[in-house]
């Protein structure tokens, strides 16, 4: 029986979707990290500038106008020391912008000194686009621009009375519709630019913890899962096992049928890793043709017959391949052979007076034990 051999990019790619997304996380902590500094730092300017401007305002007896501008500025101040207090990101943000539309919305309809509050809106898409993000930014932008659209061509229907004239309205609306247009724009770039980047980083986290070849975990990345296994032990006395797999004989599949045949032979192997483990278990490729397998939670009992169910399975399979020796090429021998494999296994259980080296040392030991005992067998450590 020859289980059907994942190809090692399709493998990887599996993983990939499987594996912690420590990457992906880091990024999008880092972006939110970012965007409430900016917001802290546009708040706490922006606040200072309502106030100073609502007051001026307030002293040349346009009450409504300065009124809104200082109760714009309060609001603000509300936002940073609510974030202050209690670290909610998302309520911060929510409540900037909701004090940002309102101001927005007032100072278009009211025009405040010669007509000129309206100019503060140009900040609002850029701003929005950036702390909301994209989907939400287009759909709060959108509801501003038909509001203002709204309230510059038919002041008449929220009992307002234009301080605009015609020319300024017809450019207003041009600039600011580019404008909101143009926040679209730089954010879909900066976003695009981001997930790339964010794909490329776990293309590399993946390449840093798989073996290409095989698709399974390579050293470096088992190193670490022992690592975590062994604080679990220390802490929760949570047993583990570890099994150390050799393919026998394989430097004679390499001269026999060649390199490929021999990066065959590991897939294989790997196949019988992926479907006869189960899920809290994890194989590497330990260096060359043998592999490493953690077996979490692994009881006394469970270990070596876990290790058994490999040896048998690595025994049915039958890997179609060509000869390669120049023997059997000068007599006639270079058609399909079907290539059989075995495997010796050591099995180690961690004890509680050991270390995790000692436990890999006695696996190792074992491992070599089974080939001086003839290969294709099971030797599992003391107690077994």
């Amino acid at each position: 029986m020859s289980p059907r051999r994942d190809d090692p990019l399709e493998t990887m790619s599996k993983r990939q979707k499987q594996a912690p997304q420590g990457v992906a996380a880091k990024v999008q902590e880092e972006e939110h990290r970012r965007r409430t500094r900016f917001l802290l730092l546009f708040s706490a300017s922006t606040s200072l500038i309502l106030f100073g401007i609502g007051i001026k305002v307030l002293l040349n007896d346009m009450v409504g106008y300065g009124l809104a501008l200082v109760g714009a500025g309060t609001v603000t101040v509300f936002a940073l020391v609510q974030y202050h207090l209690l670290k909610q990101r998302m309520l911060f943000e929510n409540i900037t912008i909701f004090a940002m539309s309102v101001l927005v919305l007032m100072l278009v309809s009211t025009g405040g000194e010669d007509g000129t509050a309206a100019l503060w809106s140009y900040i609002y898409p850029l701003l929005v686009t950036y702390v909301a993000g994209l989907r939400k930014g287009v759909l709060y932008c959108s509801l501003m621009y038909f509001a203002v659209l709204a309230i510059m061509l038919k002041p008449e229907i929220f009992g307002l009375l234009s301080p605009y004239s015609s020319d300024f309205k017809l450019r207003y609306l041009l600039s600011y519709l580019f404008t909101t247009l143009f926040s679209f724009v730089i954010e879909s770039s900066r976003q695009a630019s981001a997930n790339e980047l964010l794909r490329l980083g776990k293309e590399m986290e993946t390449a840093s913890r798989l073996d290409v070849l095989t698709g399974l975990a390579n050293r470096r990345h088992m190193q670490s899962l022992l690592d975590e296994a062994e604080y679990d032990f220390g802490r929760s006395r949570t047993d583990y096992a570890v099994l150390m797999v050799d393919i026998d004989h394989f430097k004679r599949v390499n001269d026999r049928f060649g390199h490929s045949a021999g990066d065959a032979a590991l897939q294989s192997v790997s196949a019988v890793f992926e479907h006869g483990l189960r899920q809290t278990d994890t194989a590497s490729r330990w260096g060359g043709e043998e592999f490493l397998v953690l077996l979490r939670g692994a009881s006394a009992s469970d270990a070596p017959q876990i290790a058994e169910r490999i040896r048998k399975a690595t025994e049915l399979l039958a890997i179609p391949c060509l000869a390669d020796l120049a023997a059997d090429k000068a007599e006639g021998r270079a058609d399909v052979s079907t290539l059989h494999l075995t495997v010796s296994v050591g099995v180690a259980l961690r004890k509680h007076a050991e270390s995790l080296a000692d436990t890999l040392l006695k696996a190792d030991n074992c491992l070599y034990e089974a080939k001086r005992s003839g290969r294709n067998q099971v030797c599992p450590a003391s107690p077994y």
